[in-house]
């Protein structure tokens, strides 16, 4: 048996990747918790994400395993209440694991992987979840990010999460 994160590989996507990532977005909405539909994420968004290289795939043996985005749109936070300032902040946004893949640490990799591209750049991170895709919140949760809010943004209540660096050279990730 194949020891799938050592087997995992990231690159930033391509615009001929798009249909696959949205593809794979698209086969993700029947997952529990999921709050993905046939509308969201639309093509726009992934072609928004690879145009700004902030569109990231995880691949094994060259095959899509898993994408994930990172956006420096505050709009979002707008809609939380936010009782510390959050400075620079990146939404780590889009994450998404083939379902025969999931619950083997590819999601976990790419949001460190993320995480280790953003930290230079901003003061925290954050993402919005689901509370009830149990499964992310576990994720994120293990990974550092302490819950920060709630609010409806998009008709969806949410959960905001976020990460604070401890400097400006590393993330504070939890290690496994």
């Amino acid at each position: 048996m194949i020891n799938t994160i050592e087997s995992l590989s990231f690159r930033l996507a391509a615009a001929s990747d798009a249909d696959s990532i949205l593809s794979l977005y698209r086969s993700l909405t029947v997952c529990p918790g999921c709050a993905w539909d046939d509308f969201y994420p639309a093509r726009e968004n992934v072609e928004d994400d690879i145009r700004r290289h902030a569109l990231f795939m995880a691949e094994i043996d060259g095959k899509l395993a898993g994408a994930a985005a990172y956006d420096y749109d505050p709009e979002p936070l707008a809609f939380f209440d936010n009782s510390f300032p959050l400075g620079t902040a990146a939404e780590i946004c889009r994450v998404g694991v083939r379902r025969d893949l999931q619950g083997q640490g590819i999601a976990r990799a790419m949001a460190a992987h993320i995480l280790k591209k953003i930290a230079d750049s901003c003061d925290t991170a954050y993402l919005l979840v689901s509370p009830n895709n149990h499964s992310a919140v576990r994720l994120y949760q293990s990974l550092g990010f302490e819950h920060h809010g709630e609010g409806q943004l998009y008709d969806i209540f949410w959960h905001l999460y976020t990460l604070r660096f401890l400097d400006r050279r590393r993330p504070n990730i939890k290690q496994p």
